[in-house]
């Protein structure tokens, strides 16, 4: 595929002191106006897990906060959230320079609690979602699994600040898998679902509660993960989370640009995997045309054993032209 055109903008916002803050959320801007507006060093743009974007002119004296208050004065956060700014997978803070971040992409999540996280109800027929400070919380599983660590995850590309993570959930990405050794019925969809989670942090709940990594069936000869991104889109590094637990001794990944039901498709090549577990990815020297892209693996823990795999990560950006 060809390298992607300069995607169309929702918006663009000038910074001021009449931004639409929620109340207690940032600092309010100094009365008064300067007579004549301080040269222009960049812009930010922050994109949504929506997809769409809102571009933010900075002057060296900006900080986040500033950025934070001009995109809420065009995207008002839904009751009971706040806007969160991720670089990367780390949080933006408020006081940090506007200024060091021109030229950057962030990711806006309007966020509840960010140790919130998904629990199997009662019945065993559904799942909830559990906050501080409702009965069934746990505040110590909470700081140990709602969110994963960014350490761990496959790192954004550098050189293409204007990529995201398009594997998730409220991108509307879905997954499918050879096998599952937790099953096929509510259990193993949620925990396959969490292939596409980060955490309530980063946009997507986790479901928690005992192992909930997906992990293939035993004696899968053909181990293969397929994640359909919900829409057509460039990308440029794709690949996943490992552990020393069923590690990888193979990881071969493919992407199709077709439609729907993929019988064609693009080889990235054989990604280089260790017993000790860790990110692993492979990278394109242009980026390519996908909807879907394939894991292929195998787990050298015992024979026959079924990989641990995910969250996965297909960096990129969304098909402009679509």
């Amino acid at each position: 595929g060809s390298a992607p055109p300069v995607p169309n903008m929702e918006g663009s916002s000038a910074i001021g002191s009449s931004g639409a803050a929620a109340a207690g959320e940032v600092p309010s801007a100094a009365p008064g106006a300067a007579l004549e507006e301080p040269p222009r060093v960049g812009e930010v743009v922050v994109c949504f897990l929506s997809g769409s974007e809102v571009v933010v002119p900075v002057v060296a004296e900006h900080t986040v906060a500033d950025v934070v208050r001009a995109v809420l004065a065009q995207k008002e956060p839904p009751p009971g959230r706040r806007l969160t700014l991720l670089d990367g997978g780390h949080e933006v803070r408020l006081t940090d320079s506007a200024a060091a971040l021109a030229g950057r992409s962030l990711t806006g999540v309007f966020s509840g609690h960010d140790l919130g996280y998904l629990v199997f109800n009662d019945a065993g027929d559904g799942v909830a979602l559990l906050m501080p400070g409702d009965d069934a919380f746990d505040p110590e599983l909470a700081e140990r699994a709602a969110n994963v660590d960014p350490s761990s995850w496959v790192a954004p590309p550098e050189g293409h600040p204007e990529c995201r993570n398009l594997a998730s959930l409220d991108l509307g990405a879905s997954a499918i898998a050879s096998s599952n050794i937790w099953g096929t019925g509510l259990a193993g969809a949620e925990k396959l679902k969490n292939v596409l989670r980060l955490g309530s942090r980063y946009g997507d709940p986790r479901i928690l509660g005992g192992d909930t990594s997906f992990i293939f069936k035993e004696r899968d000869a053909d181990q293969s993960l397929v994640v359909d991104l919900g829409q057509p889109t460039f990308l440029v590094r794709v690949g996943t989370m490992s552990y020393k637990d069923r590690w990888l001794d193979r990881l071969e990944i493919d992407t199709s640009s077709q439609e729907a039901a993929p019988s064609e498709w693009t080889s990235w090549g054989r990604a280089g995997c260790s017993h000790n577990g860790g990110p692993v990815h492979l990278d394109t020297e242009a980026p390519i045309s996908a909807r879907f892209v394939r894991f292929r693996c195998s787990s050298g823990h015992y024979y026959g054993a079924g990989a641990r795999l995910g969250p996965v990560f297909a960096y990129g950006v969304a098909d402009p032209a679509r």
